[in-house]
């Protein structure tokens, strides 16, 4: 099995809070609770995977190919990132818990998103009132097996869940059901779609789920490279 994982973010926002008659800064937390100045600022974060699975099979041919998206959102404390441990055992959590990503990819891919949430916030230190920032990290995983049985799907990934109901599950879009060699989408909101319907579907303009009119992240609803075969 052949593992592949890369990680990127980026800073979406800054939001600086008022400090209080004393100079002193006062923030609300989630609960909306007073947080005290040294916890630092408050860093919100979303994580986006793209996860991708190929299945081989004779002559490493590419006989599946299904492409799943998740989103997950984590809050934390500048002065939490500083222990690094801390926000590797968050970002791992995230990923394979809560995500369902391959647990042999999600240990690679913490300490990087680790890292990203680190640099970012050391990119904003300032003097003054304690802002709230708002990062997003995307990470990308491409994973490729051997096939075994009919499907090739055996172990933990990402898409354990919606293949445990593949042989129920019919594309959102036309109503057909999925059979070899295809290309599936799997949207955030756990909807599978063909990878042409819902080319189709994007093409219109329309960048909500067919089914459940959930917001689709923007990386779908980019341009999706076809694979014919």
């Amino acid at each position: 099995m052949e593992i592949e994982v890369e990680v990127f973010g980026s800073l979406k926002g800054v939001q600086r809070s008022e400090g209080g008659e004393d100079g002193n800064h006062v923030q609300a937390g989630e609960d909306g609770n007073q947080v005290p100045p040294e916890m630092g600022s408050l860093v919100e974060i979303m994580i986006f995977l793209k996860d991708t699975l190929k299945v081989t099979g004779e002559e490493d041919r590419v006989i599946m190919s299904q492409c799943c998206w998740e989103k997950a959102s984590i809050t934390m404390y500048s002065s939490q990132v500083d222990d690094m441990d801390y926000v590797k055992q968050v970002a791992y959590k995230t990923l394979h818990e809560n995500m369902q990503m391959n647990p042999l990819a999600a240990e690679p891919a913490a300490p990087e998103v680790a890292d990203t949430i680190r640099n970012l916030v050391q990119s904003t230190k300032e003097t003054g009132s304690s802002p709230t920032l708002s990062l997003e990290i995307h990470v990308v995983c491409s994973i490729e097996k051997a096939g075994e049985g009919p499907l090739g799907l055996v172990g933990g990934h990402g898409y354990a869940r919606f293949m445990k109901r593949l042989d129920d599950e019919v594309c959102g879009i036309c109503h057909t059901e999925f059979s070899l060699p295809e290309d599936i989408i799997v949207t955030a909101c756990h909807h599978p779609y063909h990878d042409a319907c819902l080319s189709r579907w994007l093409f219109q303009g329309s960048y909500t789920c067919p089914l459940c009119r959930a917001d689709v992240p923007s990386e779908v609803a980019s341009p999706i490279e076809l694979h014919y075969r």
